[in-house]
C-alpha cells in the first residue's frame, strides 16, 4: 500500500507540472492564443494558487523517494512526510479547490468564444502525458486526490495493528484529511455559487435606459432563489396574457428575465427594472389557486396541478406597483415566500452595517398646517400655523472654538447656543439645535424660501416675497439685544428686483453670492463679490472699487454700500435658470435648455458646457433622453469628469461633454426632485425616500423612507463647509423635511412638518486646503486595551498646519518610519495631537498620535487611515486606531 501510494504521488506530480508545462507557460508567451484577449486575467483566474501545491507535493515526492532508497522496499513509515504536508498545504487546498469551478467556467467560456484557444487545447490531448485528459480534468486532479489520500490511510490503517506505535497518529492523520475535504467540499460549494454570479453577470442582458449595477462580482453577493414564474404584465389584462419569465432573486435585487437563445447560450433579458430589496413588500401568498386554462377560480385547498398559484408584490418605485405572479405548485409558492423572507432578513441585518447616514430629529410637532390651507386663508384653527417650511440652516458655536482656534464672538450666540433658522411661508424661526421647544418666530417676513449664513462675514442672506436681504447675524439670536435693532435694518442686496433663487460660493479665494430674477421670458444673472471679508472694513473702499466697476458695468440697481458686496457680472439668457453652482472657481448655470459655464470677464456671455455636443450626433438617443429630461444637478465625480444629474437618471461626461463610453447611465429608483452632494455619495431626493448612491459608480447604498421629502439645506451649497470658509464647521449634514398627518385635539385635522438632520456615519474632511482643525468620526478598533470601541469624532490638531507630499508616515518628532512606505501619492499629516476623543458621546481628553496619515480617496477628498496613540488618553490603553 504504501508502494502504491508512492506511485500515485509520482503521477500526481506529473499531472501538476503537465498543468504548467501544457498549458501555462504556452499561454503566457506573447503568441499564445490569448494574447490578445486580457491574458494576465484570464490566468490569474484559472491558476492562482496553483504553485503552491506544487511545491508541496513536489517537497513531498522527494521525501517519499529519498525514504525508499534508506529503507529499499520494506518502508516501515512515511507518516511524518505525510503530515508535514497536509499540515503545510491545508490552506492552498482550501483557496485552489474554491476556485475550481471558476476556472472551469473561464476555460469553457474561453473556448466557446476563442477557437484559436478551444483548438489549443485539444491539441493538448494528444500528448501521451495527459493520459487524454483535457485542461479542465488536469485542474480538477488535486480535489480527488485529497479524496485517494484518505482511501490509501483507511486501507493501511486496516492492514496495520492497533497496537502498532503509528496507528494512531495514523488516525489522526486521516481525521485530519476528512476534515480538509469537508471544508473542500464547501469551498467547491461557494465556487460553483460564484460561478453562478459570474453566468448570471454574462448573460442578464438590461435595456439601455433601464441598466443598473446588480454587484454580481462582489464576493458578498448571493444568489437566494430562482425560477420559472408566470407574470401579469398589468393588473387589468386578462390572466391568460401573463408571460413566462425567469426571476432570479439575490440578496439585494429581485430581477426578473425572459430568456432568449443566442448562438450556443440563453441570455435574459431584464423585464421592467430590477427591484431593490428595499422597495420591495410581500403583499399577498395565501390567494386561491387559478385554473391554467383561464377558467373559474378554484376553492378546492388540495393540490391541483392544473393550477397556479398567485401571489403579489409591491414596488416602490418610480416604474413601480403591484407585480402579479403566478408559481407552478402551492410548494413553489411556500417556497419563494420562505426565500423573500430569508432575503428580506439577510437585507435587514446588514442594513445597520452598511448605512452611510443617521436620522436625528430637528423638531417635533413645532411646524404644521391644516391639511388644505393658503397663506391668505382665514381659517379658524386651534392650532398654531406656520405655513410651509421652505429652508433651514445651522449656525452657532464652531466646533473649531473647541481646541482654541480663535473664531469671531458672531458665531457664538449671547448665551453661547448652537442655533438653527427656518424659514416658512409666515417668516422665520430661531431655535437651538436638537431642541424643538426652544423653536420660536423670529422675524414677520412673508414667503421666506431661502436663508444662508455667511459667519465670516457675520451676515445672514435671507430671500422672501422675491427680495434678496442681508441681515446682520445678531439678528437671528432671541438673546441678543443688538439683535433688535439688526432685525430692523436690514440691506436689500436685489434692489427693486424680483429674485427667483440665490447661491453662495467661492471665485478665486473671495465669497461670492449670485442670484437671478426673470424679466419676462428672460433671466437675469447677478453676481456680486465680496470686497472685504469683514463687515467692518473700510466703506470707503467698498464705494471706489465698487463705483469704479459699476462705472464700466451696467448696473441693475443701486447696491446699499453698507455691506461687503460689490457687482462683478450681469448677464442675461433667453431661457429659464434653476439652479447655480460654484465648482473649482468656475461658475455653471442650469438652463432649461442644459448646462452653462458663465464667463466672468467683462463683455463675455454664458456659453452652452454640455449638451448638444458637436461630436454626437443630433438623433443620438442620449441627446433626445437629456432634452427631454429635467435637469437637476452637476457634480464633479472625478478629475476631468462630471456627472450630470437629470430627474430620472445620471450621466458622466468628460470636460467637454461627451458622454464617457465604459460609464453607464444612472437610472434612479424615484423621481428627483433634489440631489445633494456629500462625498463620497451622492443623495437622491423623491417625494417618498432618499437614495444614497456611490459618486463614482452609481451603486445604491441606502435608502431612507418619509412622505413628501424635501432637501432643506447641505454643506454642499454651504459656504460654511467650504475649505475656505474661515470658520468652516467640519461637520457636514443635510436637513430635510417629512410630512405626517396628525388629528390634533378637536378632530381638526393637520399636517405635521417634521425637519430632520442626516449625519454621515463617517464624516471626512475636506481635501485641498485643510488646516487648522479635522473632525474625523469613523469607526476606530484599539488592537490592545479595552477591544473594539466605536468612536462617535475624532477632532485633530494640527501643530503644524502643512501637507508633506511624500510616502512616509512620520512620528511626532518627524522620524519616519520607513518599514511603512505607502504610495507617494498619498499625503502624510505632519506632528499631530489629538485634543479630545468622544466615545461614545463621552468626551475623553488628552492623548498624542505617534503617527497618522491620510489616504486619497478622490483628488477633493481625504480620510484619517492609521493612527498610533504614544501617550493614551485618560481612561484608554495604547493601541493602534485604525
Amino acid at each position: 500500500l504504501i508502494s502504491e501510494l508512492i506511485q500515485e504521488e509520482r503521477t500526481y506530480v506529473s499531472d501538476l507540472r503537465d498543468i504548467e508545462t501544457l498549458f501555462l507557460e504556452p499561454l503566457a508567451r506573447s503568441d499564445s492564443p490569448i494574447a490578445e484577449r486580457n491574458p494576465d486575467q484570464f490566468i490569474n483566474d484559472v491558476f492562482q494558487h496553483y504553485r503552491p501545491l506544487l511545491e508541496h507535493h513536489e517537497r513531498l515526492l522527494r521525501q517519499l523517494e529519498s525514504i525508499r532508497q534508506l529503507e529499499g522496499y520494506e518502508i516501515q513509515s512515511i507518516l511524518t512526510a505525510l503530515m508535514e504536508t497536509m499540515l503545510n498545504s491545508r490552506h492552498d487546498y482550501l483557496k485552489y479547490i474554491s476556485n475550481i469551478p471558476v476556472a472551469a467556467f473561464r476555460v469553457e467560456e474561453e473556448a466557446r468564444d476563442n477557437p484559436a484557444f478551444n483548438a489549443f487545447i485539444q491539441r493538448s490531448l494528444l500528448r501521451p502525458s495527459t493520459r487524454r485528459m483535457d485542461m479542465k480534468s488536469l485542474l480538477h486532479v488535486p480535489f480527488p486526490r485529497l479524496v485517494r489520500y484518505a482511501c490509501l490511510l483507511t486501507d493501511i490503517m486496516r492492514n496495520t495493528c492497533e497496537s502498532h506505535p503509528d496507528y494512531t497518529e495514523i488516525s489522526a492523520l486521516r481525521e485530519q484529511i476528512d476534515e480538509l475535504l469537508k471544508y473542500a467540499n464547501h469551498g467547491l460549494t461557494s465556487g460553483k455559487a460564484k460561478v453562478q454570479l459570474l453566468t448570471y453577470h454574462r448573460i442578464i442582458v438590461f435595456d439601455p435606459t433601464k441598466w443598473v449595477d446588480l454587484e454580481l462580482l462582489e464576493e458578498r453577493r448571493k444568489v437566494i432563489w430562482t425560477g420559472n414564474l408566470l407574470l401579469q404584465p398589468k393588473p387589468w389584462l386578462s390572466f391568460l396574457e401573463s408571460v413566462e419569465i425567469f426571476a432570479i432573486l439575490l440578496d439585494n435585487y429581485f430581477v426578473l428575465a425572459t430568456p432568449r437563445r443566442k448562438g450556443q447560450i440563453i441570455e435574459h433579458h431584464v423585464y421592467g427594472r430590477p427591484i431593490p430589496l428595499e422597495l420591495l413588500t410581500l403583499e399577498n401568498f395565501s390567494g386561491l389557486s387559478i385554473p391554467r386554462d383561464g377558467s373559474s377560480v378554484s376553492n378546492d385547498s388540495s393540490e391541483q396541478p392544473s393550477h397556479l398559484y398567485p401571489f403579489t408584490l409591491q414596488y416602490s418605485g418610480r416604474e413601480g406597483g403591484l407585480i402579479f405572479l403566478y408559481a407552478p405548485s402551492r410548494d413553489a409558492r411556500s417556497d419563494w415566500h420562505g426565500k423573500f423572507e430569508e432575503a428580506l432578513g439577510l437585507k435587514n441585518a446588514v442594513r445597520d452595517a452598511e448605512r452611510l447616514f443617521e436620522i436625528e430629529d430637528l423638531t417635533h410637532e413645532t411646524f404644521s398646517l391644516p391639511l388644505s390651507w393658503n397663506v391668505e386663508s382665514d381659517i379658524s384653527l386651534n392650532f398654531p400655523c406656520t405655513g410651509r417650511i421652505t429652508c433651514s440652516t445651522p449656525f452657532g458655536r464652531s466646533f473649531g472654538s473647541i481646541i482654541g482656534i480663535h473664531l469671531s464672538t458672531l458665531l457664538v450666540t449671547s448665551d453661547n447656543r448652537n442655533l438653527i433658522i427656518f424659514g416658512c411661508d409666515e417668516g422665520i424661526w430661531v431655535g437651538s439645535l436638537h431642541d424643538s421647544k426652544s423653536i420660536q418666530p423670529l422675524l414677520e417676513l412673508k414667503y421666506v424660501t431661502q436663508c444662508a449664513v455667511l459667519a465670516d462675514l457675520g451676515l445672514v442672506l435671507i430671500l422672501a416675497n422675491k427680495s434678496l436681504c442681508a441681515y446682520k447675524i445678531e439678528a437671528l439670536d432671541p438673546a441678543s439685544v443688538e439683535g433688535v435693532q439688526a432685525r430692523r435694518s436690514p440691506d436689500k442686496l436685489s434692489g427693486m428686483k424680483d429674485v427667483q433663487f440665490f447661491t453662495v460660493g467661492y471665485i478665486k479665494g473671495k465669497l461670492a453670492v449670485a442670484y437671478v430674477g426673470r424679466r419676462n421670458t428672460e433671466s437675469v444673472i447677478t453676481l456680486l463679490e465680496t470686497v472685504s471679508q469683514r463687515p467692518n472694513a473700510s466703506t470707503r473702499i467698498i464705494q471706489r472699487r465698487s463705483s469704479q466697476l459699476l462705472g464700466r458695468l451696467k448696473s441693475p440697481s443701486k447696491i446699499s454700500q453698507t455691506h461687503p458686496f460689490r457687482l462683478c457680472k450681469e448677464m442675461i439668457r433667453h431661457e429659464e435658470i434653476s439652479n447655480i453652482f460654484f465648482i473649482e472657481d468656475n461658475v455653471f448655470a442650469l438652463g432649461s435648455r442644459g448646462f452653462l459655464i458663465l464667463e466672468l470677464h467683462v463683455g463675455a456671455e454664458a456659453k452652452p458646457l454640455f449638451f448638444p455636443h458637436r461630436s454626437l450626433l443630433p438623433s443620438d438617443s442620449i441627446i433626445k433622453r437629456c432634452r427631454e429630461s429635467k435637469p437637476l444637478a452637476l457634480l464633479k465625480s472625478r478629475v476631468h469628469e462630471y456627472l450630470l444629474c437629470y430627474e430620472d437618471f445620471g450621466i458622466y461626461v468628460d470636460d467637454i461633454g461627451v458622454p464617457i463610453q465604459n460609464r453607464r447611465a444612472i437610472e434612479w429608483e424615484g423621481l428627483a426632485n433634489h440631489i445633494s452632494l456629500h462625498h463620497p455619495s451622492i443623495l437622491v431626493f423623491s417625494s417618498n425616500f432618499v437614495e444614497i448612491r456611490n459618486l463614482e459608480n452609481g451603486r445604491l447604498i441606502q435608502i431612507i423612507f418619509g412622505h413628501d421629502l424635501r432637501c432643506l439645506w447641505d454643506t454642499w451649497n454651504s459656504v460654511e463647509w467650504h475649505p475656505r470658509a474661515e470658520s468652516a464647521w467640519l461637520r457636514p449634514s443635510i436637513h430635510a423635511i417629512t410630512n405626517k398627518a396628525q388629528t390634533r385635539n378637536g378632530g381638526q385635522k393637520c399636517i405635521v412638518q417634521e425637519v430632520f438632520e442626516l449625519v454621515p456615519t463617517v464624516l471626512l474632511s475636506q481635501g485641498q486646503e485643510v488646516s487648522g482643525v479635522i473632525q474625523a468620526k469613523f469607526h476606530t478598533f484599539h488592537t490592545s486595551g479595552h477591544g473594539a470601541t466605536r468612536d462617535r469624532g475624532l477632532v485633530i490638531q494640527q501643530s503644524q498646519q502643512n501637507f508633506r507630499q511624500n510616502g512616509n508616515i512620520t512620528d511626532i518628532d518627524g522620524g519616519p518610519h520607513s518599514e511603512r512606505n505607502r504610495d507617494p501619492a498619498l499625503p502624510v499629516l505632519d506632528h499631530l495631537s489629538m485634543s479630545e476623543l468622544w466615545v461614545d458621546d463621552e468626551s475623553i481628553q488628552g492623548g498624542e498620535f505617534e503617527s497618522c496619515s491620510l489616504q486619497r480617496d478622490s483628488p477633493e477628498w481625504r480620510h484619517l487611515s492609521y493612527a498610533t496613540f504614544s501617550s493614551p488618553p485618560s481612561g484608554q490603553s495604547a493601541g493602534e486606531v485604525a
